[in-house]
């Protein structure tokens, strides 16, 4: 070769420093730092690809048995199609995260329900979740993160992208980001809604907070679209944020 770099691969995920402790990722408030997993496509004796999630607490020894366990019972669910810890988002000093779940696909004659679950962390026993519905579409390219108190207000918010996608999976509309501030209680619709370029981008399909990286002392976050230029898009954090981009990044050359 000439030394030419060659195309740039389709960014399907991204990883953004942030300072340490940025994000409340501690569900029971023991001090340490908490992990959950999915695997959205396990099935069990009610239904098959119902999805389970499994929160492991951290520790000085951490231990192979999660601590809590959560599941589906919906035919073709997927739940935990998409997870991600978000840090404090009600402000009660515990970190919470999030879940997405494609809806029950297994219904003739019905359209599928996606939506996502706020689990709220702490130390008594499990709290029904906030689930958000507005706008919400069942897309297996849908990436979700904790994005820090973007807008300064003393809460931390969340982003998760959508993809409108058709019954084949083809994208058929700009896909799109929704951010969610925190707060005592969260909206079922989006706060912010930022839109991709065109069909099919795949806007969103890997979203991240990004710190502060301009200074301000607002954190910030990166969305990723791994079509029509392999864009990542940069969005600056403060109490009048918008849905225009503050600087977008091109693939390197």
């Amino acid at each position: 070769m000439d030394g030419a770099c060659g195309p740039w691969s389709q960014v399907r995920y991204i990883v953004a420093g942030r300072t340490a402790g940025a994000l409340n990722t501690d569900y029971n408030g023991d001090g340490y730092s908490d992990l959950v997993v999915a695997a959205p496509e396990s099935s069990n004796h009610v239904a098959q690809m119902a999805g389970q999630v499994s929160l492991y607490l951290g520790g000085p020894t951490l231990s192979s048995v999660p601590s809590l366990v959560l599941g589906s019972e919906k035919q073709l669910d997927e739940f935990g199609a998409t997870v991600a810890m978000i840090g404090d988002v009600n402000g009660d000093g515990f970190g919470d995260f999030l879940v997405r779940s494609n809806g029950d696909e297994g219904t003739i004659g019905q359209a599928p329900t996606p939506h996502v679950s706020i689990y709220f962390g702490g130390t008594n026993a499990l709290t029904p979740p906030a689930t958000l519905t507005a706008g919400i579409v069942d897309d297996e390219n849908m990436a979700a993160a904790g994005i820090g108190d973007v807008n300064g207000d003393g809460y931390d918010d969340f982003a998760f992208g959508a993809v409108n996608a058709g019954t084949d999976h083809t994208a058929i509309l700009p896909a799109r980001v929704e951010v969610h501030f925190g707060g005592p209680t969260l909206r079922d619709a989006a706060d912010l809604t930022l839109l991709g370029m065109a069909a099919p981008d795949f806007f969103g399909s890997a979203v991240a907070g990004g710190g502060d990286l301009n200074g301000d002392g607002y954190p910030d976050f990166v969305v990723g679209s791994h079509q029509n230029g392999n864009l990542v898009r940069v969005y600056f954090g403060g109490p009048a944020m918008d849905d225009v981009a503050d600087a977008t990044l091109p693939p390197p050359s």
